[in-house]
């Protein structure tokens, strides 16, 4: 299931940020890029998994880790 999710690597990289409770400024900071590329890689993820908000997209990487 995982393998046919289509992230790119950056976005894998935001959503684990976003699993480990990093706030935007600080996924910005970490991966050294501006809030609102955070914000456009949040975006896409949303629109890519049919997400609504960071709400839904903590539930989803929740399910995610525990299939690993």
């Amino acid at each position: 299931m995982v393998k046919n999710i289509p992230l790119t690597p950056r976005e894998w990289q935001v959503l684990g940020l976003i699993y480990s409770g990093y706030r935007n400024h600080e996924i910005a900071k970490t991966m050294g890029v501006a809030p609102t590329t955070i914000k456009t890689h949040i975006r896409n993820v949303y629109q890519k998994l049919g997400l609504e908000d960071r709400k839904e997209a903590l539930q989803l990487s929740e399910q995610l880790v525990a299939l690993i």
